[in-house]
C-alpha cells in the first residue's frame, strides 16, 4: 500500500491538471487539490488495496469539484464529460457508455460515473424517479452485454461481470 506522500508524488500533477480543467482559477484548483489529499489521508485506511487506486482518486476529485461548486451556490455544476474522466477498472467503459442510446447514456453517466442519486438525476433531466430507475436498470444491462460481447467478460451466477478483458475492438486497446 502506498503512503499519502507516495500518492502525492505519483498523482498530484495529473489531478491538478484535471481540476484546473474544471475550475476558473489556479487558486481554486490548488484548494480543491488540498481538499482531495486531506480526504485521501483520512480515508486511505479504508481503501481496498485490490481496488483501482486511480479510479478511487478521480472519484474523490470529482466529488470535491462538485462540492466546490455546491458550496459556492452555483445552480449548475459543470458536467464532467465521459472523455475527461480517467479510466475505471473496465478497459473500455468510456466508449461503451458513449455508444449507448442517448436516453440511457445520460442516466448511466450521471448515475455510474458521477454517482448522483436517482432523485438528483430525475430533477436535472425533468423525468420521474421511476423513469430514471428503469433507464438505469436497462442501461446497466446494455453495458453488461457490451462488456460480454466486446471484452470477453463473463457473467457469474449473480449476473455480475467477472474475468479479465480480452477486447476485440481497437478503442479498447488504446
Amino acid at each position: 500500500m502506498l503512503s499519502v506522500k507516495e500518492i502525492w508524488y505519483e498523482f498530484s500533477e495529473k489531478l491538478l491538471g484535471f481540476i484546473q480543467s474544471k475550475v476558473e482559477t489556479d487558486e481554486d484548483a490548488q484548494d480543491i487539490l488540498q481538499d482531495v489529499f486531506l480526504k485521501v489521508s483520512l480515508k486511505l485506511d479504508s481503501f481496498d488495496p485490490g481496488s483501482n487506486l486511480n479510479a478511487w482518486l478521480y472519484t474523490i476529485t470529482r466529488n470535491q469539484i462538485n462540492d466546490f461548486y455546491r458550496e459556492r451556490g452555483k445552480k449548475k455544476v459543470p458536467e464532467i464529460p465521459v472523455e475527461d474522466k480517467q479510466p475505471l477498472p473496465f478497459c473500455c467503459l468510456d466508449p461503451h457508455i458513449a455508444s449507448l442510446p442517448e436516453k440511457y447514456r445520460k442516466v448511466i453517466f450521471l448515475s455510474e460515473v458521477k454517482g448522483l442519486k436517482h432523485a438528483e438525476i430525475a430533477a436535472s433531466l425533468g423525468l420521474s424517479i421511476s423513469a430514471i430507475k428503469s433507464r438505469v436498470v436497462r442501461g446497466r444491462e446494455l453495458l453488461k452485454n457490451k462488456f460480454v460481447e466486446c471484452c470477453k467478460y463473463h457473467l457469474n451466477a449473480e449476473g455480475k461481470l467477472v474475468g479479465e478483458p480480452d477486447c476485440d475492438s481497437e478503442h479498447c486497446n488504446s
